[in-house]
């Protein structure tokens, strides 16, 4: 904690510290005989500084305020029951849904019992929030929970014993989400219109018991059963003397009761700056600002408010909380159904006016000038709590993952060596553990799939978490790490999980486990002696496969004394980057919300065959491309600082390497950061270069009867054919070194799950891409095409696309669509595929242009062609391919293509550099399309 040092003076207390800016006091002893330890005991104390700057006794008010939460599966009844409770009333037919985020139902003591009434010089007020239970919003509980004072689990008690374990999972989520605070647990039966005899009694007896309920209520919104008993329950279950008491001055009331105004009459955002011209037009104070900052401090700790601030620094107080619920749950549906597969997004998609959210409708939404505050606040809180994190413009949602459909593409290729038991709000744990590795960054960049997060640094080994759920909220928490992983590495990551967990209430049962890649499980037992032995590793006794031993963080501590030191340093570095996030979230945020609407075409940039080795000087390629970008030229070409797109078409490294792909990560990351782009909006095809082939791809085989030519390979007196399942992973340093951990999923190895169609309906364009190098390997480096399933998979996708889209009108019935197909070898010239019968299929599905590299020659015809005058061919030169793979004389190019906004012509700008460090210009080949003497830098099309 940073302190004022004390005074050079006598009469300075010793041992004593004011935090420069906090109402904060540290002093150092304790009472104790223990003459040794007084000395290394620090007390904290925070002083109110309202009391202090006003404390006059006469004006004292006492103010207590009692939280009631309702949980329960979805379509239990809760909002029908908050109704009747809150009201006494009845809701009508079809005037109650099912709550979308929460709801706030505010009441008085008596409104529950008739003799609640608070003692004079007090004021209690009671909030009944009535919370969603959709999937999708337990994620949000926890940002509400942990003041509750009294809560009730619902439950249709007619359901028998799978209502019995739901409310056993909603109260484990319980007793996690309020680590040991103590609150007062009510079980409700719902849809009791009458009394039944199908209730397991003896059932809800031991449910009671088990769970610590204090009673169960049989209840009927409908025709009133059991709510009178229901809120004379929650009366008693109030402890208003033990409850925390608020005593403050009358300008901490006056704060409050402006505030409280604001709130009901529907204000959901207050600068703080308003709040205090409303101040001092009463009565002025010296000190109102710090008085307001202190009073909004503790009404957000109390979940009544939440605050947040503007790209400028200025506090806002969101007033309406309920609403940061309703458009997080939005958001976080909004990144379920992403259409890339991925549950993410676009941070500054969030920003904009016409952004959609899931479960909102329009006219329900708040005034803009509401809604941004809000939605910054909300995103923060996100972030804040490791809900989501920020990944190249993204917002990803860790326990949103889906399994894949290419089960290939998920097998956990380490052995596991610990796992942790726990439960509880099990995905909240997870979440945040991933989120804050990600923010560490001391393990690399992360990949996930459903329930499992991989960290891996080039030459370092990866570190690896998966999450297994078991019924009844409970789950455990695998630890794996790759053959190569250091052991420095391996026991920091340990520590760090195993401290994660303990934060969040979790009591370690850590369990030192292996289970081999080919799904043998040595016991615990076994494992545990061979580490007394002081063994590193151990054969897997059915393949004989050997792993190293990990054992857990006490062993590791106790062996490594500075654990504990950089354990600490990791956590301090996280919490830095949490708060420098949280500021450049909104900052971006509110820079998007700015930005003028313009009628500027969209922009593409189209670039290929970057050829990336470990030694390419990334920041001098990134360098000398936004140079270009950001200037203009003579021929009407305007500088630039956003695109819309961005395509590489294949050959992302030079012959496979890992260290290319990590090199072509650093370059993509920097390019689109630095002209707003997100992964989202990224297209990437891999290329032959991008192709690694091993021999462990093939078995030798004597003879090759009823195979095809292409289909074996003749060496000696052997023959080599493909291992089916080896041979499909060539790709698979392309998809673990670049496009997974770019854009958080796996590259298909499935050849027909290679054609994917990618919409984006704000802009009418939808890309198709394709793999042409599925074919080539280390004997065939020239058998490039496309595989006609992936061709017909593709277009069938987005056939369908198009039609849900028009249907549920993300895409206008009479909107304009702009298909773009992607792919990396050439269709013309002496290095095209041998079968272009493809290009034949996407005309007929009305694509109307073609991106595909691997030109390393300068003639025009191979940069830009017709197919029958109807299919656009473009192709981008070599934008980083070495001299040995291209002529001498030819420059580097890259085009940079813009398409009407209304999807009738393309201009596509073609760009050169003609030596390695040169800077870039227009590549003047074209004829004027004026009909004028002299050729320009690029080319119209037009449908």
């Amino acid at each position: 904690m940073a302190i004022i040092p004390a005074p050079s003076s006598p009469y300075w207390p010793s041992g004593l510290a004011f935090h420069p800016t906090l109402p904060r006091l540290a002093t150092v002893g304790a009472d104790s005989a223990d003459s040794n330890s007084r000395d290394r005991v620090i007390h904290i104390w925070d002083f109110d500084y309202v009391d202090l700057v006003d404390s006059d006794p006469s004006l004292t008010v006492t103010y207590t305020s009692a939280k009631i939460v309702m949980v329960g599966e979805s379509n239990v009844g809760k909002s029908y029951l908050a109704h009747r409770v809150a009201t006494g009333q009845a809701p009508g037919d079809g005037t109650i849904h099912s709550t979308h985020g929460m709801q706030f139902w505010p009441l008085e003591p008596e409104q529950l019992s008739p003799g609640a009434d608070p003692p004079e010089n007090q004021q209690r007020d009671i909030v009944l929030w009535d919370m969603g239970g959709q999937e999708e919003y337990r994620l949000i509980h926890q940002l509400f929970l942990d003041d509750t004072t009294v809560a009730l689990v619902l439950l249709d008690p007619t359901r028998g014993n799978t209502a019995f374990k739901e409310v056993e999972a909603w109260n484990r989520y319980l007793a996690k989400q309020l680590q040991g605070r103590n609150a007062v647990r009510l079980l409700v039966g719902t849809k009791l219109d009458v009394p039944s005899d199908t209730i397991d009694r003896q059932g809800l007896t031991r449910l009671q018991n088990e769970c610590g309920f204090v009673g169960f209520y049989e209840t009927s919104s409908l025709t009133g059963r059991g709510i009178s008993k229901l809120r004379e329950a929650i009366a008693r279950a109030i402890d208003w003397d033990n409850l925390g008491k608020t005593s403050r001055p009358e300008l901490f009331q006056r704060i409050r009761k402006e505030i409280e105004a604001r709130r009901k009459r529907g204000d959901v955002v207050v600068h703080v700056q308003d709040l205090l011209r409303a101040l001092a037009a009463q009565t002025p104070t010296q000190d109102d600002e710090r008085a307001v900052l202190a009073v909004a401090e503790q009404l957000a700790m109390q979940g009544v408010i939440a605050r947040s601030h503007v790209f400028t620094g200025e506090p806002v107080l969101v007033l309406q909380v309920q609403e940061i619920e309703r458009y997080a749950g939005s958001l976080i549906v909004a990144a379920r159904n992403n259409p890339r597969g991925v549950p993410a997004l676009d941070l500054l998609a969030i920003a904009q006016p016409g952004f959609e959210m899931p479960g909102i409708a329009m006219q329900s939404r708040l005034p803009r000038v509401q809604e941004l505050p809000v939605l910054e606040c909300t995103v923060e809180l996100l972030l804040d709590h490791g809900i989501c994190f920020k990944h190249e413009g993204l917002l990803i949602f860790p326990t949103l993952f889906t399994p894949s459909p290419h089960p290939t593409d998920i097998e956990l290729s380490h052995a596991v060596s610990l796992y942790y038991d726990f439960s509880g709000a099990i995905d909240n744990i997870y979440a945040s553990l991933v989120a804050w590795l990600v923010l560490a960054r001391d393990f690399g960049r992360v990949r996930l799939w459903a329930d499992r997060a991989e960290f891996e640094i080039a030459d370092c080994g990866i570190c690896g978490l998966r999450k297994v759920g078991r019924a009844g909220g409970f789950a455990h928490v695998d630890v794996y790490f790759g053959a190569h992983t250091p052991s420095s590495q391996q026991e920091l990551f340990i520590s760090f999980v195993e401290e994660h967990l303990r934060q969040h209430g979790v009591e370690i049962r850590e369990h030192v486990v292996l289970t081999c890649q080919c799904s043998m499980r040595l016991d615990e037992e076994t494992i545990r002696m061979r580490i007394a032995r002081g063994a590193n590793d151990v054969s897997c006794p059915v393949c004989e496969l050997r792993h190293s031993l990990v054992d857990g963080a006490t062993e590791a501590r106790q062996r490594n004394p500075k654990l504990d030191e950089r354990t600490w340093a990791l956590k301090t570095r996280i919490e830095k980057a949490r708060r420098e996030l949280s500021e450049e979230v909104v900052q971006a945020m509110e820079r998007e919300e700015q930005k003028k609407v313009t009628n500027d075409p969209i922009r593409v940039l189209h670039l290929s065959d970057l050829h990336f080795r470990a030694e390419t000087p990334v920041r001098t390629r990134l360098q000398w491309l936004s140079d270009d970008l950001r200037h203009g030229d003579d021929w009407g070409r305007d500088g630039i600082d956003r695109l819309d797109y961005l395509v590489i078409s294949g050959d992302f490294t030079d012959k496979g390497t890992p260290e290319g792909h990590e090199r072509a990560y650093d370059f993509v990351s920097s390019l689109t950061s630095d002209f707003g782009l997100s992964a989202e909006r990224c297209i990437f095809v891999p290329g032959n270069h991008d192709v690694r082939d091993m021999l462990s791809a093939y078995e030798a085989r004597d003879s090759v009867a009823g195979l095809k030519d292409d289909d074996y390979v003749k060496q000696g007196d052997i023959y080599l054919v493909p291992f089916p399942e080896k041979y499909l992973l060539r790709l698979k340093s392309f998809s673990d070194n670049f496009y997974h951990k770019f854009l958080q999923q796996p590259y298909p190895t499935d050849y027909v799950a290679q054609g994917i169609s990618i919409p984006f309906w704000e802009t009418g364009l939808q890309f198709l891409t394709f793999n042409s190098s599925w074919q080539i390997d280390r004997f065939h480096r020239k058998r490039s095409n496309v595989h006609p399933s992936a061709i017909a998979n593709a277009l069938r996708m987005a056939q369908t696309q198009e039609r849900d889209a028009r249907a549920d009108g993300r895409l206008a019935s009479d909107a304009p669509l702009l298909r773009i197909a992607v792919w990396h070898h050439a269709v013309t010239g002496p290095e095209q595929m041998k079968n272009t019968d493809f290009l034949g299929n996407l005309q007929k599905n009305n694509v109307k242009i073609a991106l595909h590299g691997d030109v390393h020659e300068m003639r025009r015809e191979l940069v830009a062609h017709w197919h029958a005058r109807a299919l656009h061919v473009v192709s981008s030169g070599s934008f980083g391919a070495p001299a040995e793979d291209r002529p001498e004389s030819a420059p580097r190019l890259y085009n940079l293509i813009e398409i009407d906004r209304g999807l009738k012509s393309v201009r596509v700008h073609t760009r050169m550099q003609p030596k390695a460090d040169a800077p870039w210009k227009g590549w003047n080949e074209w004829p004027r399309t004026d009909g004028g003497g002299g050729a320009v830098p690029y080319f119209d099309i037009s449908w």
